[in-house]
């Protein structure tokens, strides 16, 4: 149906600045009570801006910089161009005229209206035809508001690591994939079904559209990823089928979970998701500049979502996991385990 987007001529963006540098010892943890409590305060979705700013002052040349974003005004990829424009911002004093132009997130608009949604739509209905239930591993009290997650972390060994990724190579498919299938297998042994479904998060940046990777905007959808399992079939069957099922998501990947959902008729189709994140941004201070009017020496990210289970994968020489859990669903024996 159509549709219309009201965008405000102009918004004040909350920024506080928090003035530690007198407090002595005590500044430290008053910065992170400053930084649990902003984390808790909610965004009202029907007000704009969804974004704010809380700057903490530790002394005359130490800061730091909290920036809260809700998921829908902006997705991870988009972090590097925003920091970089932000830097460059305060090197010129404020002057945003010197800021290179960008691809304007209209553009996406207009290639996502000119896409083929029929043809979308009837391949999703395809994949997930013949679906009897939704593949959930908890119920959840219909009253219950989500919580910020517990984060458990874990890696394999680098021979673990070397082993996946030759099993990968071999099979034809990406290290993602076999991440796919192992959880599809955990899924099965939850809920005793051979016929699973999970979120998987993809990036939505289509590839043919001028100037997409550095535009800054929501682009990342999170889909049903659906996998039969069958006892007679061999791994390297099983990676073939997650991965074939992984490019029909992808190519249309442009389409609504909620409409998806809506089509499939089961309520919400999962509760838990997978995500590889490789987006060109991590956890290392940038480079310092030239000059030293403004250096870099350390971030953190905090993100959250509500599934009861939710599996990050961390591509790195050693593969590393972060696997995030509803606290009263989930144990942390039960997460681990």
């Amino acid at each position: 149906g159509d549709w219309a987007q009201l965008i405000a001529a102009r918004v004040t963006v909350p920024f506080t600045v928090l003035d530690l540098a007198g407090s002595g010892a005590d500044a430290e943890e008053q910065a992170r009570q400053a930084v649990l409590a902003d984390r808790a305060t909610r965004f009202d979705i029907s007000r704009p801006p969804l974004i704010r700013f809380l700057l903490i002052r530790l002394g005359e040349r130490d800061h730091r910089l909290v920036l809260t974003i809700h998921h829908t005004v902006l997705d991870g990829w988009s972090f590097p161009t925003l920091l970089k424009e932000f830097h460059a911002l305060y090197l010129a004093g404020g002057d945003a005229s010197m800021l290179p132009p960008v691809a304007p997130y209209r553009d996406y608009l207009a290639w996502l209206s000119a896409q083929d949604q029929d043809a979308a739509r009837a391949a999703w209905d395809e994949t997930l035809a013949g679906l009897d239930a939704p593949t959930r591993v908890i119920t959840v009290p219909a009253d219950r508001a989500p919580q910020d997650p517990g984060r458990t972390e874990f890696g394999l060994t680098a021979e673990r690591t070397r082993a996946v990724t030759a099993l990968a190579r071999s099979s034809g498919v990406t290290v993602n994939t076999v991440v796919q299938a192992a959880w599809s297998l955990v899924l099965a042994g939850l809920t005793g079904r051979d016929d699973v479904v999970f979120g998987v998060t993809v990036n939505g940046r289509p590839a043919e559209l001028p100037g997409v990777e550095s535009m800054v905007g929501l682009f990342i959808n999170t889909l049903p990823l659906r996998v039969r399992l069958d006892p007679g079939q061999t791994v390297g069957d099983l990676l073939a089928r997650v991965q074939d099922q992984q490019l029909r998501l992808v190519a249309n990947q442009h389409v609504g979970l909620g409409e998806i959902q809506r089509r499939a008729g089961l309520g919400a189709l999962f509760d838990t998701s997978v995500v590889f994140e490789n987006f060109p941004f991590d956890d290392a201070p940038a480079p310092a500049p030239d000059n030293d009017e403004l250096r870099v020496v350390g971030a953190r990210s905090h993100s959250a979502n509500h599934f009861p289970l939710s599996l990050v994968g961390m591509p790195q020489d050693c593969l590393r996991f972060k696997l995030f859990h509803q606290p009263d669903l989930f144990d942390d024996a039960a997460v681990a385990a």
